[in-house]
């Protein structure tokens, strides 16, 4: 069936692409051999799908005379649906392939590459992907796609919305303005049709997959309507609630900074913390462990106490049993066929662009695949015919491993980037800009502007914004930048999340890196060895007067899939569907989805303590599985936070 398919959308195609007049439904029926017209419904339902998914190819396909369905004719609009020629000079090149290899989701890094492949063969030139100390472990999300389409079309969406601790998914209807990444998390923007007013989603709570309901049109933004102003407002809304809390003496630095002081008794300090959200209350007091005591509201006191007891219920006695795995994470981005349709095009024109002739072993490695699937990619093209002539690409696999193209038929210029192939270069190149150390501003303007010309349909890349995060003091960057430049030595005051306490420390620099949109210095700390600290909880940093001298053998670590390598022994998580923000939240080595929306993830670390904390502020909705002697510290600090809260009020 797969092959079937695959030879029919490469027919329609190239039909589309080489005919000089628009073609009816009729006529494309008796030109693409593959379509079976005597059904007359399947075969129109086929030829939608069909024309849908040569669309998100990069294709512009357009429908003349459209408002009657029976007289319809269909053609491709050459102008949109080919790159036209373009090139870009070495730091462009550069930028781009920094920007393709930033992902470390697949579906984004096969995306990126595609674009890359469609730009070399525009232009003639190879942007390899280049190596960068920046790196993001945002991955795409099934729902953006839909969402990216509904707002182009004015389509109103509706989904499951599961929000933390719910016991089930709510209806929600919604008029999508975009989508925003900030940090690691990809966050919906739009007006909630039921409620009448604007709300932010956090996809990573949409529960099952996102449709389409209603009819083209429905709404059109507001004018002025921004995205990320919108997501700002949300989270920088008035509190709601405000926690009175007892901390004691130099423990839990994380939740000073949140907190006001409000005063001092019996050797503790006294403290406020306002929330919009008491869910984030509830898992940020928790993340302190038995350094926090709550003194009040009650209501809020209640709840703590009812979540450390269902962390030390779940932690007594043998681990839970781990749901079947889904496979969910191997899930594809398109369906086999149209993904191969696009990598024949896009080699044609690749090979094209290098004089008709590349070796196949280079074409395979370029295209990531192997020789033996290259080879059938290319006796495909050559074998499907189209057209009322019964035409076919002239291309072949010639002796002493060569792919020969001959006659490119409709496929001898690339295809223009579909919004998916441009948006993670898009993205890409805003990320770098806010964090790679790179000044030209110009640079970045004139390469995004070259990626959304390129683009087929740029509609979909307006939804879509990157924001800002990161809040590191310039002052350490510049400290810190001149430290690594230098090789000294660099005296700073940090909290430590891990230790639970800010920690004085004279480092060695190895390396400064931007990960899952934080800035870190790499740095060798005598006392402890091998550390990451992220900047933006340095308060105070200078640089020392001797060399830094880190070990030979530490090497700066890369990023990979968006992360540094971690360190220490691994242990390993079970999520219930309400504590699925978990994995957003700390640095997991594995996530696996299983069945009935549970996740199974692997967590390195030296600091133990701190994934028991990080385990106790889920109240519940985390389970250690293993090691044991993980899962009782579990135990052990939540009773050791229910023991607190029982203490008398000082």
């Amino acid at each position: 069936m797969s092959k079937v398919k695959t030879e029919r959308l490469t027919a329609l195609a190239l039909l589309l692409l080489s005919t000089r007049r628009p073609l009816t439904k009729e006529q494309i029926g008796q030109f693409v051999g593959e379509y079976n017209t005597s059904d007359r419904t399947a075969f129109e339902r086929q030829f939608e799908r069909d024309k849908n998914e040569l669309r998100e190819l990069g294709l512009d396909i357009e429908a003349v005379d459209a408002s009657d369905p029976e007289s319809a004719a269909y053609i491709a609009d050459l102008a949109g649906s080919f790159l036209p020629p373009i090139s870009f000079d070495a730091d462009e090149k550069l930028l781009l392939g920094m920007a393709a290899g930033l992902w470390s989701d697949a579906d984004w890094g096969r995306a990126s590459r595609t674009a890359l492949t469609k730009l070399e063969a525009a232009g003639g030139e190879t942007i390899p992907e280049a190596v960068s100390a920046v790196g993001s472990a945002v991955t795409r999300s099934e729902a953006v796609d839909t969402i990216i389409s509904a707002r182009a079309a004015g389509q109103r969406i509706a989904f499951g919305y599961r929000k933390p601790r719910q016991p089930a998914a709510e209806r929600r209807v919604v008029e999508p303005w975009g989508c925003v990444i900030r940090g690691e998390r990809w966050f919906l923007v739009g007006r909630d049709v039921d409620r009448a007013a604007v709300r932010v989603f956090r996809l990573s709570r949409i529960d099952g997959a996102v449709t389409v309901v209603g009819r083209p049109g429905a709404f059109q933004l507001p004018a002025g309507a921004s995205i990320e102003a919108e997501l700002q407002t949300v989270l920088d809304r008035e509190p709601v609630g405000t926690a009175r809390l007892s901390l004691a003496p130099g423990r839990s630095p994380a939740l000073r900074r949140l907190c006001d002081t409000t005063g001092s008794l019996a050797d503790e300090d006294l403290l406020s913390l306002p929330y919009r959200d008491p869910d984030w209350a509830r898992r940020t007091i928790l993340s302190a462990g038995d350094a926090a005591r709550v003194l009040g509201p009650d209501v809020l006191a209640a709840q703590l106490r009812a979540d450390a007891e269902a962390v030390v219920t779940l932690h007594t006695g043998a681990p839970s049993a781990l749901p079947p795995a889904t496979g969910a994470s191997q899930q594809r981005r398109k369906t086999p066929a149209p993904e191969r349709v696009g990598r024949i095009l896009n080699l044609v024109a690749w090979v094209r662009s290098r004089g008709g002739r590349a070796r196949l072993s280079e074409v395979a490695a370029h295209f990531g695949t192997t020789e033996q699937v290259l080879a059938q990619d290319v006796e495909l093209a050559a074998c499907t015919e189209f057209g009322p002539y019964h035409d076919t690409i002239d291309v072949e696999v010639t002796r002493g491993g060569y792919v020969t193209v001959h006659d490119a038929q409709g496929a001898d210029r690339p295809v223009s980037l579909s919004t998916a192939e441009a948006l993670p270069l898009v993205m890409g190149l805003a990320m770098l800009e806010a964090f790679a150390p790179i000044s030209d501003t110009d640079l970045f303007t004139r390469t995004r502007a070259k990626v959304v010309t390129a683009a087929g349909s740029t509609s979909g890349l307006a939804g879509i914004a990157l924001a800002q995060v990161d809040e590191t003091d310039p002052g350490v960057v510049a400290a810190v930048d001149r430290a690594v430049a230098e090789a000294m030595v660099l005296e700073l005051d940090y909290l430590s999340l891990g230790q639970d306490r800010e920690v004085s420390a004279v480092v060695h620099p190895i390396a400064s890196r931007i990960a899952a949109g934080h800035r870190y210095l790499q740095a060798w700390d005598p006392t402890v060895g091998e550390v990451y600290i992220r900047l933006d909880r340095v308060t105070h940093c200078q640089l020392g007067a001797t060399p830094s001298k880190p070990p030979s053998d530490v090497a700066a670590a890369p990023v990979i899939s968006g992360r540094l390598r971690a360190f220490g022994p691994r242990a390993e998580v079970l999520l219930s569907p309400a504590g699925r923000d978990f994995a957003e939240t700390i640095p997991c080595e594995e996530v696996a989805p299983l069945a009935a929306g549970w996740t199974r993830v692997v967590v390195a670390t030296t600091r133990p303590e701190w994934l028991a904390r990080a385990v106790l502020a889920e109240g519940g909705a985390a389970e250690v599985i293993a090691p044991q002697a993980l899962r009782d510290l579990a135990r052990q600090t939540a009773e050791d936070f229910l023991t607190r809260q029982a203490a008398p009020q000082p």
